[in-house]
C-alpha cells in the first residue's frame, strides 16, 4: 500500500489535490483506480504544468494540464486535478496500459511500452516530440514513433529536460532529439539547432554510458571508464561554463540534474553538486548521508539513509516546504520536510518537478493486511 504526498506550484492541477492551490505542506494526492494493493511508485517524471507517475505494475497515473493531449488523457479532458489512470489506444482496438518508463518535455511526454515502442504526446516547437518534420503537436492522441529504437535494441533510459530528449539504448548507444543549439545532443549536431527526430549522438559512440541526465542546455553523462566513472557534459549551460568533469573512482554514482546544476550521489551517501547555487540549489554543508536524490526545475528532495525528507534550493511556490526565507530560498542550509505517518509506514522514494516536489510512503503489504 502507497500514498504519495504532494506540494509546490499547483497552478494546472500538477499535484493531483483536487484543487489548484500551490501547497507548502506535505498533502495526500487523489489517485483514481489504482489497482494492486501492494503497487507503488517506481519513478516520477514532470512537465512544466503536468506530472506522471510511474508504478511497479507498469501502470501510469497523470494530473495536470492536458493540453495536447500531454497527459495522455482524453482529448476532451482540459486538465485532471486528481491523478488519472493512462491508458492509450494502440489503433488496432486495443488499450495499452501498461509501460516500463516515462518521461517527460515542458508540453509533452513519453510514454514507453514494455515492448519499447515510445508514444509521444503533447507539444513540442524544437523538435522535441521526435515525430519528424512537421510534427509540433500531437492535438487529440498520442501518436507512436516508427522506426525507432533500431531493430534488436530495447531502451534503457530515457532522460530529458525542457526541450530535448536523450535515449540510452541496451546496445549502449545514446540517441536524441530535440533542441541541439548549445551542443545537448553532441558538438556535432549544434549546426543543426533542432533534431526532429531521433538521431544517434555519435560524439559519444566510443564511451560505454551508464547514466544520463538532462538539464535545460545540457546533457551530463556517467561512462565506465576502466575501474572508475567519467563525467562528460555536452551543452553550453553559463552556470556550468567553469566546471570541469573528470573521472570518479566510484562507479556506482549516480546521475540527476536541475535545470542550472548536476549532481552526483556517491554509494558512500555523499552528493556533491555543480553548477547554479544562487537560489540555494547547491548542496548544504551540512548535508546528512542521502539514499536518493531528486532534482526538480531549481531545487532538489533527499532521502536520507534514516528515512527523514529534505529539500533545498529555489522553493518559491512552496516545493520546498516552510523553512525558507522571503524569497522561498532554503539559503545555506535545507529544509525539513514534516509530516505524519502511523506505525509501520516509511518513506520509499521522493520525486521533483518544476516547483513541485513528491515523496511516497509506504506500508508493507503484510501490516497492511
Amino acid at each position: 500500500m502507497s500514498l504519495i504526498l504532494a506540494l509546490g506550484s499547483n497552478s494546472s492541477g500538477q499535484l493531483g489535490l483536487s484543487h489548484l492551490d500551490d501547497v507548502s505542506h506535505p498533502t495526500p494526492a487523489r489517485l483514481l483506480h489504482q489497482s494492486f494493493e501492494d503497487d507503488h511508485p517506481i519513478s516520477i517524471a514532470a512537465g512544466g504544468n503536468h506530472t506522471l507517475i510511474l508504478y511497479k505494475s507498469g501502470a501510469v497515473f497523470a494530473a495536470g494540464s492536458n493540453a495536447f493531449c500531454c497527459c495522455g488523457l482524453r482529448a476532451d479532458v482540459e486538465r485532471s486535478e486528481t491523478f488519472e489512470r493512462v491508458m492509450l489506444d494502440d489503433g488496432k482496438g486495443a488499450l495499452i496500459d501498461r509501460f516500463k518508463c516515462v518521461a517527460a518535455t515542458w508540453e509533452a511526454s513519453f510514454f514507453i511500452t514494455r515492448d519499447d515502442v515510445i508514444y509521444v504526446a503533447g507539444r513540442g516547437l524544437k523538435g522535441e516530440l521526435g515525430l519528424g518534420e512537421g510534427w509540433s503537436e500531437t492535438v487529440s492522441a498520442p501518436k507512436a514513433m516508427a522506426k525507432f529504437p533500431p531493430e534488436g535494441a530495447s531502451i534503457e533510459k530515457i532522460a530529458s529536460c525542457m526541450g530535448h530528449v536523450v535515449v540510452l539504448l541496451s546496445s549502449g548507444e545514446l540517441w536524441g532529439w530535440g533542441a541541439s543549439r548549445k551542443g545537448q545532443l553532441g558538438p556535432s549536431l549544434e549546426g543543426a539547432a533542432v533534431v526532429p527526430e531521433p538521431v544517434k549522438m555519435k560524439d559519444f559512440s566510443k564511451l560505454e554510458v551508464m547514466d544520463v541526465a538532462c538539464g535545460r542546455d545540457f546533457t551530463v553523462l556517467g561512462a565506465k571508464l576502466n575501474r572508475g566513472l567519467e563525467i562528460v557534459l555536452a551543452g553550453k549551460s553559463r552556470w556550468l561554463s567553469d566546471w570541469k568533469p573528470g573521472v570518479l573512482s566510484d562507479i556506482s554514482t549516480s546521475l540527476t540534474a536541475c535545470w542550472s546544476s548536476v549532481y552526483l550521489l556517491t554509494s558512500e551517501s555523499k552528493v556533491l553538486g555543480f553548477g547554479r547555487g544562487d537560489r540555494g540549489q547547491l548542496p548544504p554543508a551540512d548535508l546528512p548521508p542521502l539514499a536518493q536524490v531528486a532534482s526538480g526545475s531549481e531545487h532538489c528532495l533527499g532521502l536520507t539513509r534514516d528515512g527523514r525528507v529534505l529539500a533545498w534550493g529555489w522553493g518559491e511556490h512552496g516545493n520546498c516546504g516552510v523553512e525558507v526565507d522571503e524569497h522561498g530560498v532554503t539559503t545555506d542550509s535545507f529544509s525539513r520536510m514534516m509530516f505524519d505517518m502511523e506505525p509501520g509506514w516509511s518513506v520509499s522514494m521522493v520525486g521533483a518537478g518544476c516547483a513541485t516536489s513528491f515523496i511516497v510512503i509506504r506500508k508493507p503489504p503484510e501490516l497492511a493486511a
